[in-house]
């Protein structure tokens, strides 16, 4: 996707949540869209070419959304203080169990044991 860079817009995108259920998945799967459609205009990109863009480049939109959580995950975790709950909700989990089985998914680690590396390195 040359001149695009389509991991910055998804910032203002990442109320996103992962719902659960026939009617969450629908509701999931809207939003979705709707944060294509938004990055897509921001890009000066119609929906359908960020999508093939993306395709082409191997690159699923949820494996980009994904990268950037665990990034702000990764950053909240090491730089501050947060509660698991609010890291949760600031990066559009629905609570901190699904943030916390989707951080260990990403990582292979628990938030905590990445709070305990920091104290361990200081």
């Amino acid at each position: 996707m040359p001149g695009l860079r389509p991991v910055a817009p998804l910032r203002r995108v990442i109320d996103l949540h992962q719902g659960h259920g026939e009617d969450q998945g629908l509701v999931r799967r809207d939003r979705i869209a709707r944060a294509i459609a938004a990055i897509a205009k921001l890009l000066k990109v119609s929906d359908r070419s960020l999508r093939r863009q993306l395709t082409e480049q191997g690159v699923s939109f949820r494996s980009l959304l994904d990268e950037l959580r665990m990034q702000i995950a990764m950053k909240y975790l090491r730089t501050t203080k947060l509660a698991n709950e609010d890291i949760a909700l600031a990066l559009g989990f629905s609570d901190a169990a699904n943030f916390r089985r989707a951080f260990r998914r990403w990582t292979n680690k628990s938030p905590s044991e990445i709070r305990g590396e920091q104290v361990k390195s200081l």
